[in-house]
């Protein structure tokens, strides 16, 4: 169980830096300005910086930071099912 703990640890960690990564990546490449003919009208402002994104890039960006909660709430919750049920 300890090693599908630390595999659950290691997924959030990845998810996590791959979002940032992906956030640090379309922050310095897409458009400061809506531009419809690419699909890139939806708005995003990080820090004062608005960026326009399209659909599947928000998906991306949704996915790995709701990936990477997901699996590292479902670790720290079997960290926790397994502390305990070492204790009785």
């Amino acid at each position: 169980m300890k090693y599908v703990i630390r595999l659950c640890f290691i997924c959030a960690f990845l998810g996590g830096a791959g979002f940032m990564v992906a956030e640090y990546e379309f922050q310095q490449t897409l458009p400061r300005k809506p531009d419809e003919k690419s699909g890139h009208v939806n708005p995003r402002n990080n820090h004062g910086v608005v960026v326009y994104y399209t659909d599947g890039e928000m998906r991306t960006s949704g996915g790995l930071f709701g990936g990477g909660m997901v699996v590292g709430l479902v670790g720290a919750l079997l960290q926790v099912r397994e502390r305990r049920l070492g204790r009785e």
